[in-house]
């Protein structure tokens, strides 16, 4: 499991022990978000902005093979989904042919001011490379072909209960079927993260880039085949925030996943998807 405590690939990169991680449920990360924001000052975009550079840079590592060949990002409400925007930014940013889907329109006030916003940056930046409303989930669904660079999802995150709405079940059938390359931001969509049940349609993620602190239902038999292999990033949250959960880790054997430990970005192994 990698731990990355800062997202500029230029500097060195730091982890947890290899002898502990942090492991934190829905709860707890809505109240350490809502701490680092209203106590330590940190803005709830420069989260965004750690996490967004964060899966950039593990992409950049691990999918090295194929994000040249385009990436897509499907996008839905909420700070899963601002992360996913955010990402765009920097992928375009890099020279990366990147569009983002979004599952809801653009007039949308529904979502978080933080969603809001990058969604406003990245429209005015990609332009009609990111595209809004049931017309570009419809274009999804209905292309057979598979896509042959990387997919990101960035549709529900870790408040998901329950089961998918019907457009986005149609979506998840769609990239599981054609047995896409994705990558998922946070938790894959239609797994609940904390309890580690996945509803009866969620996605099937070659890998799953975690933010901030593993999830307890990761650890659950029934979650493994949805995470594929699973990294967890530093998010930019206070160290304080984190000290009081930290607990012994159970061994790669225990979760079933793939782990990768690392102390710089530059050297994670490097798999084919």
């Amino acid at each position: 499991m990698v731990c990355f405590q800062k997202m500029e690939s230029s500097e060195s990169q730091q982890i947890f022990s290899d002898s502990s991680f942090v492991e934190f449920d829905v709860e707890r990360i809505r109240e350490t978000d809502r701490r680092a924001i209203e106590e330590f000052d940190v803005p709830g975009l420069y989260l965004m902005e750690r996490a967004s550079l964060g899966i950039l840079a593990f992409a950049q590592v691990r999918f090295s093979q194929i994000i040249g060949r385009g990436v897509r990002i499907l996008v839905g409400r909420g700070n899963n989904g601002g992360d996913g925007l955010a990402l765009a930014r920097h992928f375009h940013g890099r020279g990366y042919e990147v569009e983002a889907r979004c599952t809801f329109e653009a007039a949308e006030t529904r979502n978080t001011a933080d969603s809001r916003t990058n969604a406003q940056l990245t429209s005015t930046l990609l332009g009609p490379r990111v595209r809004f409303g049931a017309e570009a989930v419809a274009e999804l669904i209905d292309d057979p072909e598979p896509f042959d660079g990387l997919w990101i999802d960035a549709l529900l995150g870790t408040g998901f209960r329950g089961e998918l709405r019907p457009n986005l079940r149609a979506v998840v059938r769609a990239l599981n079927t054609r047995k896409e390359v994705v990558l998922a931001v946070d938790t894959p969509s239609g797994l609940d993260a904390s309890q580690g049940r996945p509803s009866p349609t969620a996605v099937i993620a070659t890998a799953t880039a975690t933010l901030g602190a593993s999830k307890p239902g990761f650890r659950e038999p029934e979650a493994r085949r949805y995470l594929g292999e699973l990294t967890t990033l530093e998010i930019g949250w206070p160290q304080s925030l984190l000290v009081d959960h930290v607990a012994p880790r159970q061994g790669p054997q225990a979760s079933g996943h793939p782990v990768t430990t690392s102390s710089r970005l530059t050297k994670p192994k490097k798999h084919r998807p």
